[in-house]
């Protein structure tokens, strides 16, 4: 249920964070259409990266430990995101830290909401787990036009946001998995 959790709250994440580019990067940023289309490559290619090192790293098995610390680059990512100095190559590099830890976070609990369930229970979850995806990319927009058009906050603002919530969920990954951490770290 966590692991659907999770991975529900990614979807968000990324879809959420998606409008807030396409829009600072116009708005605030003056970037033209291609440049923000390298924004949302940089993000893509992060996401692409951290998932084959999440799979490098976990060697065959559900690696626990990826799972707070892919949240605490998420955290951090979306935090640098939010500086007013930031430039045209750090936003390109912040958003593929993003999307690297994006994929580490992402990777374990995809892998372990198809490895733990029971057989006879395995497409049930598989499926009620991309409902709740599907839902939570849905509610990103929600969220997204209450955010800016109802409470009035710019998209720098709905970074730091981003980051604040993010930070709450690795301090209860942190929480629920610090041996995973620990052993993986060490190892």
């Amino acid at each position: 249920f966590l692991a659907i959790i999770g991975t529900t709250y990614f979807w968000f994440l990324g879809a959420g964070l998606q409008l807030a580019l396409l829009f600072y990067g116009k708005t605030e940023l003056n970037l033209s259409d291609s440049q923000v289309g390298y924004l949302m490559a940089a993000l893509a290619i992060g996401i692409g990266t951290g998932s084959c090192l999440a799979g490098y790293l976990s060697k065959g098995k559900i690696e626990y430990g990826l799972v707070p610390l892919g949240a605490l680059g998420m955290t951090l990512a979306c935090l640098t995101l939010a500086r007013p100095e930031a430039t045209f190559p750090s936003i390109l590099f912040c958003l593929m830290a993003l999307g690297l830890s994006g994929g580490l976070f992402e990777v374990p609990l995809a892998a372990l909401v198809q490895q733990r369930p029971a057989p006879k229970e395995k497409a049930s979850v598989i499926a009620f787990n991309a409902v709740t995806s599907f839902t939570g990319i849905l509610s990103a927009s929600i969220v997204y036009y209450i955010c800016s058009n109802l409470l009035g906050m710019t998209d720098p603002q709905i970074f730091i946001a981003a980051g604040t919530t993010t930070f709450v969920g690795s301090l209860y990954a942190f929480y629920l998995l610090p041996d995973s951490l620990l052993r993986f770290l060490l190892l």
